[in-house]
């Protein structure tokens, strides 16, 4: 029994993994092993920003795609003029209105006091609209809208740009009422 425990001992002086002395890894292995994970995490964090950024942008565009639908479907339901206001683009505020005359003019393209506010929405942090490019047949800047058939309001046209640090998109209102989104 004994020369069985002394062989035993000698062979596991040989094999240094299996010394029962061995605790974890040594100081210059776990340095290395941080140092490899610092390195990745270093060129993985710009991917991840830019891609955050550039979901938040497409959710803002979303967004403000699915109000444009939104004006348009309330045109129709209720047989009125709705219109889109971009109160202020530096705040990225947006909002839709019925353009029904219960204040002084009907299909202005202008809220009126009385007419109602359907909604009231903002943009993201980080997005903002860059270029609101809605014209009438004068080529005046005017309120984009929608009339009781779901055509843009006295064939008022355009698109808005929405930026952000990573995207640029664009929404496009056509003279048949479709909304196109396009990234730039």
């Amino acid at each position: 029994m004994k020369q069985q425990s002394t062989r035993r001992k000698r062979i596991l002086r040989r094999i240094p993994m299996l010394d029962r002395n061995s605790h974890g890894f040594s100081l210059v292995e776990l340095l290395v092993v941080i140092a490899i994970v610092g390195i990745i995490a270093g060129f993985s964090t710009p991917a991840l920003l830019s891609m955050k950024a550039k979901s938040s942008l497409r959710a803002d565009a979303r967004d403000v795609y699915s109000t444009f639908r939104y004006a348009q479907g309330e045109a129709v339901k209720r047989s009125v003029s709705v219109c889109i206001i971009f109160n202020d683009p530096s705040t990225g505020e947006y909002k839709v209105f019925l353009d029904n005359g219960a204040g002084t003019k009907a299909n202005n393209a202008v809220q009126d006091t009385g007419e109602g506010t359907l909604s009231v929405n903002r943009l993201r942090s980080g997005s903002s609209f860059a270029g609101i490019n809605f014209k009438d047949a004068a080529l005046n800047p005017v309120n984009p809208g929608f009339n009781a058939r779901g055509l843009p309001l006295g064939g008022k046209i355009g698109s808005v740009e929405i930026h952000s640090s990573a995207l640029k998109m664009k929404l496009s209102l056509s003279v048949a009422g479709n909304i196109k989104s396009t990234v730039l």
